[in-house]
């Protein structure tokens, strides 16, 4: 009877990492950049679990990067590849803005808190601007009323300043509900 319980419990182990392992699968892949998503066989069976997404740079694998394919943008000049990345398995909306220079291996990763931009990189919508040497300006103008601008300092690697504002949206409708032409 001992043994039973024993196989049965190796069996339910197995089952439980065979469950959580994760399988990627490459949607991109340039030898430098790649990305896709990393699946679970739990996602099977829990509908509430969503497969993670993920951008590997020069083989350095970043997990939980937001935006839509192909998960990252380059500013103005094409100096920077940057992308966002969540910073915990919490779940709070803390982010991380990440800057990295292809050319000379700079990098550097710097909390946004709960910033808007991230949520659409890889659209037209997060985009990015050098503004000088040190400093970087970001822009999410993808929600429906807001608009966020974040000036990053990439020599003290910090959040210099973030402001949201509140766009004016056009409605074709008056007062009284008729159509403007």
């Amino acid at each position: 009877m001992k043994n039973i319980f024993k196989i049965f419990g190796i069996l339910f182990l197995l089952a439980l990492l065979f469950l959580f392992k994760e399988y990627k699968e490459v949607q991109f892949n340039d030898g430098r950049i790649s990305y896709g998503a990393i699946y679970r066989p739990i996602l099977c069976i829990s509908p509430h679990i969503s497969p993670r997404s993920y951008l590997s740079v020069n083989g350095k694998i970043y997990k939980d990067v937001y935006g839509v394919p192909p998960y990252y943008i380059k500013d103005d000049q094409e100096k920077y590849l940057i992308f966002v990345t969540k910073v915990s398995n919490d779940n709070s909306e803390k982010k991380q803005v990440h800057f990295l220079n292809l050319k000379d291996d700079f990098k550097a990763e710097i909390n946004v808190d709960s910033s808007y931009f991230g949520w659409d990189i890889g659209t037209k919508n997060d985009f990015a601007t050098i503004l000088d040497s040190d400093r970087v300006m970001l822009v999410s103008d993808g929600l429906s009323d807001r608009k966020e601008t974040l000036i990053i300092n990439l020599k003290t690697k910090t959040l210099e300043s973030k402001n949201t504002e509140k766009k004016v949206r056009r409605s074709n409708w008056d007062q009284d509900g008729n159509e403007i032409k």
